[in-house]
Parts: C-alpha cells; structure tokens; sequence
C-alpha cells in the first residue's frame, strides 16, 4: 500500500512536469507566432488537463457550434459565485463600432445602481493578438465564445485577473466604465455586486445567437438591446475614424481606401442581416427580452427613447438619468448629420451592398442621387419600419 501511494505521487509529479512543460513549450511557439503549430499544442493541452478541467467551464450552452477548434475548455477553470444580492436588471448593448454604442451606455451608467463593463472585447482582441478595426464574421469567430463567457462572468461578478489586468494598466478604460482605483480583485467584486443591475456593451459579438442560446439568457435573466444605425452614416463615421483618405494624390492609397469602404460596408450590412434573422428565431416566450432600437431616435429623441429602454429593462428613470438627459441640447436630425459628409457615390456603394429589404425592415430610406443625399426635406427614415412581427422596436 505504501509503494502503492508513492507511486501514485511521483505520477502526480509526472503529470504536473509534463504539463508545465507543455505550457511552456506552447508559450514559446505562441510567442515566435509559429502559427500552424499553436492548435497542435492547444488540442495537446486540453487532453493533458483532461474532461474534469473542461467540466468546469461556467457558461452552459443548449448548442455550441462556435467553437470548431476546441481552444476554449482550458481557458477558464473558475466556477462563478453568484452574488447573495437579489439583481434586477441585466443588460447587454449589442452594437457595432460607430453606431451609438458608448452614448447609449452611458444613459445605464448615469443610473448610480448600475455595474458598467465597457467593452469586454478588448480584453479578448488582446488576449488573440486581433485587429481592432477588422469586424468580419470569420475573423472575429476564435474570441466569439470566450467573448460570451466574458459577459456572463460579468453579469455574475466573476472575474480573471487578465481584467483586472487590462484595468490597471488602462486608465481610458476605468474613465468610461466610471471607477478610479478599483482594480483587486476584492474591490472590483465588491464594486460590482453592490450594484443591483449590470449592464455590458460590445462590439464585437457576431451574432446574437450566441448569447441567446447561454442558460442565462434562457431563463430570462437578460435583456438584449440591439443598437443599429444607419449603414451610410456607420461607415460615414468609420471613414473618418478610421482616417481614411481619398483626397491623397497618391493613386493606390485611393484605391486601398475605396476598397477598406466597401468590405467594412459589406461587413456592416451582414452583421445586420444575421442578428435580424437570429432575433426572427429567439423563442416566443423570450422575445419580450429583446429589442431593437435606433441610433438615430436615441440622438435625435433621447427624452423620448430612454425612458423606453428603462421601461424595456424593468427600471425608473432615476433623476441622475434624467439631469443627464436634460443636460443635452436636442436637435432634430442630429443623427442625420452624415448626409452632407458621405458623398453620393460612397453612399450608392453601400446601398447596393445592403439589400432594399434591409432598409425596409430598419426603416432606412434609399437616395436617388446627390440632390436628394443632401436635400434635409427628403427623409432618410421612416416613422414606421417594417421589422418582421413579434420583434420589439422602440420608436
């Protein structure tokens, strides 16, 4: 029995030497970015650690298919500790770079009872080494799963050191999610479970599905806003953010410019597209959980709109919310700004990329020509969109 139980320990030893020598050995080749051997060592890895690692995974699935190479079981070995406070309201903005998604945030974080994550896919892009700005489907697939868990953790008050990291190290990031020096571990945890509600905006979540089909979601515990916006004025905001230049005299920057426009616009519309047909395939009895709004009503008409999405996700409209909006000066057609800076043949590149029924169904109207792009009596958006039925949209 003695030799029995020595044998097993130098087992154990064995096993715990193979693994960090794996890790290692996997650290090296990810650090020289030997990029066709990294899944070898990862699917290598995920058998050493074995099924009780994977077991532990906190987000529970009804169908996983995002994840072909099976990078994610040995991510995250923690198991969430719901927190002991009743949570009222737990919000996800799910929105696409320059489409409103930081203003409509901070209409939940004026509300003082509001956890507030800002964009948890930074985290993810940096943990893959990613583009920031390259929002195609198949590009961001590998951090759609670990983006999702990072959300749930999230709305549980769970967290991994590699947030804590990127908050210590960002003080941007701190600003926008409105703390200063809570980044331990304890801290942060605390921060976020005295706050009765819990709200996560994102931009790099493909397709609503993903969320839809997590436990949490199923069991009602989330509210999904989709913010959408103009897919002209999205790509008029992106070109200028983004510093994409089609005055330069050089001919093949031209040309590079005009050809990031039109991918990015097909990447936009696509986006769209998805997230309208998965929200058509949400259960009738969850559908209350979802709904789409506008960006251009929520700039144009905030005291119209926010009180809605508060309605929409259980609340009152506390009265720093409402300072915040009275602080604002209204301006009608304010979210319309972009047709005097998207000219006409930009503007007829992504309208041929996204199809009339997706205006329709958004209630985004088409131009003909520059005299009607610039003309401010001819409207670009409808009172009455015709979403499929039994989608909510705010109005």
């Amino acid at each position: 029995m003695k030799l029995l139980r020595l044998t097993n320990r130098k087992l154990s030893k064995i096993k715990a030497v193979c693994i960090v020598s794996t890790m290692l050995t996997f650290a090296y080749i990810w650090a020289t970015n030997a990029g066709d051997l990294k899944h070898t060592f990862l699917n290598v890895f995920n058998q050493l650690l074995g099924e009780h690692m994977a077991r532990k995974v906190p987000v529970e699935f009804d169908d996983i298919k995002n994840d072909p190479d099976g990078l994610w079981p040995w991510m995250r070995l923690h198991s969430p500790k719901p927190s002991d406070r009743q949570v009222t309201a737990r919000v996800l903005v799910h929105a696409r770079m320059r489409t409103g998604s930081s203003l409509t945030g901070r209409y939940f974080l004026a509300h003082p009872d509001f956890a507030y994550l800002y964009e948890p896919g930074l985290l993810v892009r940096r943990l893959y080494e990613m583009d920031a700005y390259n929002d195609s489907a198949s590009y961001l697939a590998p951090m759609q799963l670990p983006l999702v868990q990072s959300i749930i953790d999230f709305f549980n008050c769970t967290f991994e050191g590699d947030v804590l990291s990127l908050l210590t190290r960002n003080p941007w990031l701190r600003k926008q999610m409105n703390i200063k020096d809570l980044v331990t571990t304890d801290n942060f945890t605390t921060h976020c479970v005295s706050k009765r509600n819990r709200v996560v905006k994102t931009i790099r979540l493909s397709d609503i599905a993903s969320v839809v089909r997590t436990k949490d979601f199923t069991e009602g515990k989330i509210k999904i806003v989709h913010l959408v916006r103009d897919p002209r004025a999205t790509l008029s905001a992106r070109e200028r953010f983004q510093h994409w230049n089609y005055r330069t005299r050089r001919g093949n920057d031209i040309k590079q410019n005009i050809e990031k426009f039109d991918k990015y616009a097909t990447y936009y519309c696509q986006w769209l597209q998805t997230n309208l047909r998965s929200a058509q395939n949400i259960p009738l009895r969850l559908r209350k959980n979802f709904v789409i709004v506008r960006y251009e009503d929520l700039a144009d008409r905030p005291r119209d709109i926010v009180p809605k999405l508060y309605d929409f996700v259980g609340l009152d409209l506390h009265q720093r919310v409402k300072a915040l909006i009275d602080g604002q000066k209204e301006k009608l057609g304010n979210g319309l700004s972009w047709r005097r800076k998207l000219p006409f043949n930009r503007t007829s590149i992504v309208q041929n990329l996204c199809n009339d029924d997706l205006f329709r169904f958004y209630g985004y109207i088409k131009v003909n020509n520059t005299e009607q792009l610039v003309n401010d009596n001819f409207k670009l958006l409808s009172g009455d969109p015709l979403v499929p039925s039994g989608i909510n949209f705010i109005l």
